[in-house]
């Protein structure tokens, strides 16, 4: 299940950019009036893409989800253009047109273990999406003074605070102390 996988990846994030911005003397106090956007980053860079990412992947194979995550550029272009960033250009829709034509050659039903396999392409996609939208936010109104590594680190501890109550409530909490069944 993902939340616990989840939790954990933001843990071990928050603990190693933690450790680095000890050891290099930044600062590790997270802003009260910037914990909107250190959610805002956690939900839109992990928790949601993560989660549906996840669930795609126990179910298709790993080159469609090397396929269906690159086309983040693909999604970022359209979302830049409606926030006002980018401008509609004819050669970029035919490149955005040809890299969707060769996404869907490669992981349309024909080509598929399954054709059921199908139905979890669209729950792959949500990934992507999520995020084209947290690059263009943090390309149209920047961290707020913070450089990228602290807006990590504080994405990574309010993310796994947040998720922490969400994997247990779930029972998809995962503890690394207890022997996994084996099998």
């Amino acid at each position: 299940m993902p939340f616990g996988m989840i939790f954990w990846q933001l843990v071990i994030g928050a603990l190693g950019l933690g450790a680095y911005r000890y050891l290099a003397r930044k600062p590790l106090a997270l802003q009260r009036n910037l914990l909107w956007f250190f959610i805002l980053i956690a939900a839109l860079g992990t928790v949601l893409p993560s989660s549906f990412s996840y669930r795609a992947a126990a179910n298709l194979p790993a080159g469609v989800m090397a396929v269906i995550i690159s086309l983040v550029p693909i999604v970022a272009f359209p979302v830049a253009m409606s926030l006002g960033m980018d401008r509609f250009r004819w050669i970029r829709m035919l490149g955005l047109v040809t890299g969707l034509v060769g996404v869907v050659l490669l992981v349309g039903p024909d080509s598929l273990p399954e054709p059921g396999m199908v139905l979890w392409i669209p729950v792959a996609l949500v990934a992507p999406c999520f995020y084209a939208f947290e690059g263009n936010i943090v390309a149209k109104w920047g961290t707020h003074g913070l450089g990228a590594g602290h807006v990590l680190f504080g994405a990574s501890v309010l993310g796994a605070i947040l998720v922490l109550p969400v994997a247990l409530t779930t029972g998809q909490f995962i503890d690394p102390f207890v022997p996994w069944g084996g099998g």
